[in-house]
């Protein structure tokens, strides 16, 4: 979610936000008041600091407005920043090896005096490295830009991810509860399927709840993948007991081997990406199966599969980091399937009733 928002800043901080293809790599050193940099060659390809530390250097200008401005660096680094040689300071502290290495916060922003402005180009210098990654990312560095400070606020994306991760727990635990007393496969499935798309909100909003050492980030993408996967495998068997329980564990078994192979693409996106509309695709097969049996729920479900697969292809982005939490909690709002959960706890209540009416009629008065 987080990373539609640094989009929007780049785009509206333009031409203050800074491309690869913008950095120059250098030999560089301290000096005594600044970096001294030699043998300076253009970057190709994305910034990487990977097991390896970097001296980059580039130009800027300050943004428009009169309010104060800041360089903002988010990425999967340590980093040291100056700019017309005056040091901004520093996000942990970049090292030439892990144990020289102080690993900084993944979100990291250095405001610049006013005073350090100049009319026109303005020289940055980053000293940034990378020992202590989790896993190798192919994107390490989100972005680094000049923007207004302080970064935008965040409290109504956080709003609407909480509001959304509080309805998934607490279909998480109703379903639980009607699990408890009815032993069903279908309100388990629904309750660890709501849990899980809970636990991935919480994980997507990580970043503006806690200013985390960048190594959590590895860490953090890696659990996103995970949780998908797991919401795609279960969603395929929910939907397939519905509506083609006889493909059952033929499917199963294939949305695992589907949904593991996604280990292989590059980026955490596209993994996750990929087990999702793995997920949907298969649970889009087993709704279709159930509309031409005339199941109860099957067009409706069918529909909505189809609307967030095409949502996927269009937007990827927007499934991974938003739309999902939004498709899960909608999924598990299906008024057919309430209505189905609702009458099967009424009948066991109604049981229930009966047996305590019967229980007293017997007692001596």
């Amino acid at each position: 979610m987080w990373r539609l928002l640094l989009i929007v800043i780049l785009l509206t901080a333009l031409p203050t936000g800074l491309r690869a293809q913008d950095w120059q790599s250098c030999r560089g050193e301290r000096g005594a008041a600044a970096p001294v940099l030699r043998d300076c060659q253009a970057v190709e390809g994305v910034l990487d600091p990977q097991g390896r530390a970097l001296w980059l250097r580039s130009v800027v200008r300050r943004p428009d407005g009169a309010g104060p401005a800041a360089l903002y660096v988010v990425g999967t680094a340590s980093s040291e920043v100056w700019l017309n040689g005056k040091r901004l300071g520093a996000n942990g502290r970049p090292g030439a090896s892990a144990s020289t290495e102080t690993p900084g916060r993944y979100e990291a922003a250095f405001p610049v005096p006013e005073t350090l402005w100049r009319p026109g180009d303005n020289q940055v210098v980053i000293h940034m490295s990378s020992f202590h990654g989790a896993v190798r990312l192919d994107g390490p560095i989100a972005g680094i830009v000049v923007a207004p400070y302080p970064w935008p606020s965040r409290a109504v994306s956080l709003a609407v991810v909480f509001t959304v991760a509080g309805a998934l727990f607490a279909a998480a635990f109703g379903f639980a509860f009607i699990h408890g007393l009815r032993r069903t496969g279908s309100s388990l499935a629904l309750a660890i399927l709501a849990g899980i798309a809970g636990l991935q909100a919480i994980l997507e909003s990580l970043r503006a709840l806690v200013p985390y050492a960048y190594p959590v980030h590895g860490w953090r993408l890696v659990g996103i993948w995970l949780l998908t996967a797991a919401f795609a495998v279960l969603l395929t068997s929910y939907v397939l007991e519905r509506f083609w329980p006889q493909a059952r564990r033929l499917l199963i078994a294939f949305a695992m081997v589907a949904v593991g192979a996604t280990v292989f693409a590059p980026g955490f996106d596209l993994k996750s990406l990929l087990a999702l509309m793995v997920g949907l695709s298969l649970a889009a097969m087993a709704a279709g199966v159930g509309v031409y049996r005339r199941r109860a729920g099957a067009r409706l479900t069918l529909a909505y599969l189809c609307l967030f697969m095409a949502t996927g292809l269009l937007f990827p982005a927007w499934l991974v980091d938003l739309s999902y939490f939004l498709f899960a909690a909608g999924l598990l709002a299906d008024p057919a399937q309430g209505h189905r959960l609702h009458r099967g706890r009424g009948r066991l209540c109604g049981t229930a009733t009966d047996r305590w009416t019967q229980t007293a009629a017997r007692r001596p008065s």
